[in-house]
């Protein structure tokens, strides 16, 4: 995650298993039940603590930016 406005740079990565009936390969999977909720408020919860924490050092972001719109 990159915000370029905020000065605020991460990377987050997690598994969560959703498959609530157990059987594999049925392509039946709680995705948008389980899944994206759960990403979604773990992504508010760090973007959150990343926007409020105090930085010894400001990231410098330049090298990501592709255009003025970022």
């Amino acid at each position: 995650v990159t915000d370029f406005a905020n000065g605020i740079e991460f990377l987050l990565s997690a598994v969560i298993y959703v498959n609530a009936d157990g059987v594999l390969n049925d392509n039946k999977y709680e995705y948008t039940q389980n899944g994206y909720p759960f990403f979604r408020e773990l992504y508010t919860i760090i973007y959150s603590y990343e926007k409020e924490r105090p930085r010894k050092y400001k990231p410098d972001l330049t090298a990501f930016q592709t255009g003025p719109e970022d």
